[in-house]
């Protein structure tokens, strides 16, 4: 059995009042993360959007030897982080992107999101969808197959408001087939901030995605501004359509400007 401990930030608020992402605090954090997956018997670490991401430009090889660093530091683990660079078109470009490692070994990435909003143009949302259905978004981690789609590439589900939010498959209905249709055991959608309004069309995006077949898990977690007070929306998971509640003995008081909530599966 996995016990995957999904993993969110508190950020800083700027002035324009947009979540800061302080790399140099989430480096001091993930030793404890470590330890706390460690004496949990954790075996998956799944962690938000943007686990760092530089404000300025680096030299390609520094980043890379982050991206290899934080494979280290978790090289009991799978998992699953991304690393960005501020001004969300420039993700595009490697090495930024998500990455996947498996105790210590890269699997997965850099993997860039094509999607932000459903307005995205038809061509991306192709793009996206020849990338899943060639295998480029699915990864084994352990006994599990995970297929990843990045914050806003869930738009490329669509929700129908007039029936409370009920997903009716794709947005884009020209490739011949479902996302259900496709092999994995858990859908994971990394977000980077508060869904905001779009909270209840994302929950039934993950109800929707974690059915069409027996046990098969859906979600996300997001980074949280330090001025909001409702964190438990942070965590967001359905297994067969039914979504999973927060367990009481999870370490989610954010003490520490972090949270996991836990999910066996």
């Amino acid at each position: 059995m996995a016990k995957i401990g999904l993993v969110s930030f508190e950020d800083d608020v700027g002035e324009d009042k947009q979540q800061v992402v302080n790399n140099k605090k989430r480096w001091s954090l993930f030793k404890d993360i470590r330890d706390y997956a460690t004496n949990n018997k954790i075996t998956h670490i799944f962690f938000s959007g943007s686990t760092l991401c530089d404000k300025r430009h680096r030299e390609k090889n520094s980043v890379l030897s982050d991206i290899r660093h934080i494979g280290r530091i978790f090289k009991k683990f799978n998992v699953i982080f991304e690393v960005n660079k501020k001004g969300l078109l420039e993700n595009k470009f490697p090495p930024y992107g998500l990455y996947a490692y498996r105790k210590g070994v890269k699997v997965f990435g850099p993997v860039c999101q094509l999607l932000w909003s459903s307005k995205a143009e038809a061509e991306l949302y192709i793009q996206l969808w020849n990338d899943v259905e060639n295998g480029g978004r699915t990864i084994s981690l352990g006994s599990k197959k995970v297929l990843i789609l990045i914050c806003g590439e869930l738009n490329i589900l669509h929700n129908q408001q007039s029936n409370k939010n009920k997903v009716d498959g794709l947005r884009k209905p020209l490739f011949g087939k479902e996302i259900r249709d496709f092999d994995y055991d858990i859908l994971f959608n990394p977000t980077h901030t508060p869904l905001k309004g779009h909270y209840g069309k994302y929950k039934r995006r993950l109800e929707y995605i974690s059915k069409g077949r027996q046990n098969r898990l859906a979600m996300l977690n997001f980074n949280v501004p330090d001025n909001q007070n409702r964190r438990t929306a942070a965590f967001i998971a359905y297994r067969n359509g039914r979504e999973i509640k927060r367990k009481i003995n999870e370490k989610e008081n954010w003490s520490n400007g972090w949270a996991m909530r836990v999910i066996d599966f």
